[in-house]
């Protein structure tokens, strides 16, 4: 147990500086008025063009360390969020934001999903509806299967018992 406390302290102990090792080994120097965090909040929202699907802030390459480092740049040039994405977009292609640019790719992008959802929604809540109105309340299936009414055409099982189901029946009939 002891021996696992100390391992435990130790190794709580060594990670508490993994933070500044690997800030030092990445070796981006940053703006005055920029952070890591400022960097990171967009990066990670764009795409290396050429590790397909990786995101900016997780990629390796050269070219995506000189992009958070252009990235660092406008930041500390004084440009937002939105107005950075849209220069990437312009000189490496709408892909790297990984959001269409174009207001009608947009559109169908969030369009189509949200159109399918409500799509969905019209036609299962017309199944209920139809459910709904076509289907007969458990008690009266009883009903037509005991014989207990005329306008029931079921014959009534071997198993029920017609007083039980009659008992039911009056306090069906009551509750109406």
């Amino acid at each position: 147990m002891k021996k696992l406390l100390k391992v435990a302290l130790i190794s709580v102990f060594l990670l508490s500086f993994a933070p500044a090792v690997v800030a030092q080994m990445s070796g981006e120097e940053l703006p005055p008025g920029v952070t890591a965090d400022d960097v990171y909040r967009i990066s990670n929202k764009m795409y290396c063009e050429v590790c397909a699907g990786v995101p900016l802030s997780d990629c390796p390459s050269v070219t995506c360390r000189a992009w958070r480092q252009e990235i660092a740049r406008l930041l500390g040039e004084g440009y937002s969020d939105s107005d950075i994405k849209s220069y990437f977009a312009e000189n490496y292609g709408s892909a790297v934001t990984g959001v269409p640019l174009k207001t009608e790719d947009r559109n169908i992008g969030l369009g189509l999903p949200a159109l399918l959802i409500v799509l969905a929604g019209v036609v299962i809540g017309g199944r209920l509806l139809l459910l709904y109105q076509r289907g007969e309340s458990r008690a009266l299936q009883a009903a037509r299967a005991a014989g207990l009414r005329s306008d029931y055409d079921r014959p009534v099982p071997d198993n029920v018992d017609a007083d039980a189901l009659e008992r039911f029946m009056r306090l069906v009939e009551e509750r109406k």
